[in-house]
């Protein structure tokens, strides 16, 4: 028969390993707790640098955009001249209706001597160029003078960027629109510029120009 000592420090023996078990398994559900806040912790600074990571990379691609626009260059003429005759046509021949301009006067080769008369051509003169020359943008001041996309690439906001370039480093706040191109002033409205009450009539025509600014 056991002592009643023996059995005291019986139970007392097995008693002191529980404590013991339960205090453990406190401390490890404090160190479980502290691991999964630094976890968190963790996971959410990781977030974050994949955050900046992509920031990163969009605005890198934002320059690399940016970097396609570009000032001409002489070589650039012809290419030009093409962008600006198709435009001419498809834009003005259905309000002006006059065939000897735009089918014998208006020519590649006219139009890139026009250019090369004047000497500052290059100088306002910018284009989009990702590997072919797309459109081009001429400013004069803070004047727009004029704007064009190859047609069969209109849509893809090549005239947008060209027209933001303007406005952005070069200061361009103003334009004039043919008051009947409506396709051209409904783009420059959602682009920031606004109809005024100013016109003027197209050269040598009873057509109305309408000033349309920033």
């Amino acid at each position: 028969m056991r002592s009643p000592c023996s059995v005291r420090t019986g139970r007392r023996r097995y008693r002191e390993p529980d404590e013991k078990r339960e205090k453990q398994i406190q401390r490890q559900r404090k160190e479980s707790a502290e691991t999964g806040t630094d976890g968190r912790k963790q996971r959410q600074e990781t977030e974050k640098q994949v955050v900046s990571l992509c920031v990163t990379v969009l605005r890198k691609g934002n320059a690399m955009t940016g970097s396609r626009i570009r000032q001409a260059k002489a070589e650039d003429a012809a290419r030009i001249a093409e962008i600006e005759i198709f435009n001419y046509r498809l834009n003005f021949y259905p309000i002006f209706q006059d065939d000897q301009y735009y089918f014998k006067e208006l020519s590649v080769p006219e139009t890139v001597k026009k250019y090369q008369d004047d000497r500052e051509w290059t100088n306002r003169t910018f284009v989009y160029d990702d590997g072919v020359v797309k459109g081009f943008i001429r400013v004069n001041g803070k004047e727009a003078e004029k704007l064009f996309v190859e047609p069969v690439l209109q849509g893809n906001s090549i005239g947008a960027k060209l027209l933001q370039f303007a406005v952005d480093e070069k200061g361009v706040d103003f334009l004039w629109a043919l008051e009947k191109n409506q396709r051209a002033i409904s783009f420059y409205e959602r682009h920031g510029f606004h109809a005024t009450q100013e016109k003027k009539f197209e050269a040598d025509t009873a057509e109305y120009l309408v000033r349309l600014e920033r």
